[in-house]
């Protein structure tokens, strides 16, 4: 079992004085899912769990329930539940994403669950959404509910109140008295306005007071390790695992199929180069998901560093967040390399620095930045240390 931090400790029991019913919003990096776990397993006869998170990380939670608390939990997969009941009944810990918790949501209430963790809560900031319908019948009647998110208030106030609603029912009953009171509430020609703020101060004192824990990376460095590692497992779409298995069981059967003129190539050193079609297949394969998870993360205030190693994951990646992103691979050089890195540096609304392990991972200094996701390896791990220094 993983040894918490001390501020871990003291959130876990700040839970219990508020009542098991909390907003965990602690910026990215300060271990929300142990802490969530740690209250878990310091109620045992709370069970069973339930986890609704983004599908991108549904195997992740897997996989620190078991590395941190030696629970294992049954991840659900699918539009719709098997009506054989091939699922363990008994298992206490259950994980689901918040596209298919509605088809679930019969099935999930049935076990009568204690405990329902929210992932990534900001999910759930329209009202009238399927998800956060489904997440509200879910945790109806549910004693513990704890709701995670880095960033609590995303744009707007009027974006919590599903959250803090889920909750707290009676604190935060009405839509429309919460507006009036926090989000500025106007009439306009076309229609009542929401999207403004007010009483901020009195918002978050409530907040902090009530439900809210908050802790900022700033405030507990002194605790933290000078590196954290974290493995995110992510799972391929049923037709990218389909070709991905058949490249790996069949790989000169493959290639004749996609990529015929290779195939003499291939054949000549088949194990170096079904390695390396592998490689560039989980990393086109995956996109999706990298691309949820990032998603993910640019709620929080938080900059990244993203290194990849195929050109076609990083136009990829950069085509799609070119409006916050910067590229630097080999075809960025010279001055327009050190403008592109002066710009996610300095620039506020540059929140993404999307590169090649070897172009951007040496000669700069990623001075104030914290995060760094590798999404494709190299085939050198000291290329992963230069870029990690």
């Amino acid at each position: 079992m993983t040894t918490p931090y001390p501020f871990q400790i003291e959130d876990t029991d700040r839970i219990t004085q508020l009542g098991g019913r909390v907003l965990i919003a602690s910026e990215v990096g300060t271990g929300k899912s142990l802490i969530a776990l740690l209250y878990a397993i310091s109620n045992p006869n709370a069970r069973p769990i339930i986890i609704v998170c983004p599908a991108s990380i549904k195997w992740v939670w897997e996989d620190q329930a078991k590395r941190h608390v030696g629970m294992r939990a049954e991840v659900l997969e699918g539009p719709r539940p098997e009506s054989n009941g091939g699922f363990h009944h008994k298992r206490q810990l259950i994980v689901v994403n918040y596209d298919i918790l509605h088809a679930w949501l019969p099935w999930l209430r049935s076990l009568k669950p204690q405990i329902v963790i929210l992932d990534e809560a900001h999910y759930l900031m329209s009202r009238t959404s399927r998800r956060t319908k489904a997440s509200r019948l879910l945790c109806k009647g549910v004693p513990h509910i704890l709701a995670m998110t880095g960033t609590p208030i995303t744009n707007r106030p009027a974006d919590v109140w599903p959250t803090l609603n889920i909750l707290r029912p009676k604190l935060f009953q009405s839509f429309w008295t919460f507006a009036s009171e926090f989000c500025n509430l106007k009439r306009t020609p076309w229609g009542w306005d929401f999207s403004g703020a007010s009483n901020l101060d009195i918002l978050h004192r409530t907040l902090i007071d009530k439900l809210m824990i908050r802790r900022r990376k700033v405030d507990i460095l002194d605790q933290l390790p000078e590196k954290q590692r974290i493995v995110l497992p992510i799972d391929m779409d049923a037709k990218g695992r389909t070709e991905y298995i058949k490249a790996e069981d069949d790989f000169l059967g493959w290639i004749g199929e996609t990529q015929p003129s290779k195939l003499r190539g291939a054949s000549r050193a088949e194990a170096i180069v079904k390695f390396g079609h592998l490689k560039r297949l989980a990393g086109r394969r995956k996109i999706p998901a990298v691309m949820e998870w990032i998603d993910n993360f640019l709620v929080s205030e938080e900059k990244l560093i993203v290194f990849a190693i195929h050109k076609k994951v990083i136009r990829r990646l950069a085509k799609r967040y070119w409006a916050t992103c910067v590229k630097v691979d080999g075809s960025v050089t010279g001055k327009q390399r050190k403008l592109a890195i002066q710009k996610f540096l300095t620039h506020r609304d540059c929140r993404l620095l999307i590169g090649n392990v070897k172009a951007a991972g040496v000669g700069w200094s990623a001075k104030g930045i914290s995060n760094i996701a590798f999404i494709e390896f190299p085939w050198t791990p000291g290329d992963v240390t230069q870029a990690e220094g």
